[in-house]
């Protein structure tokens, strides 16, 4: 079965996260974006409001 879940309830997966991340979109859409910064966006980002009413829109 799957769990779907909040990050901000597993922020202990960002960096493995992150890394998926760079591996595939960041490295066609965002090359010159450090790990660092993915990292940070994604801790400062996590699930905020308005990116859920944007989902549900």
């Amino acid at each position: 079965m799957i769990t779907i879940d909040y990050l901000k309830h597993h922020h202990q997966h960002i960096p493995t996260l992150a890394t998926l991340w760079m591996g595939t979109i960041g490295k066609m859409w965002a090359p010159h974006v450090t790990i660092e910064d993915v990292i940070h966006r994604f801790q400062t980002h996590l699930n905020k409001v308005g990116v859920l009413r944007a989902r549900r829109l």
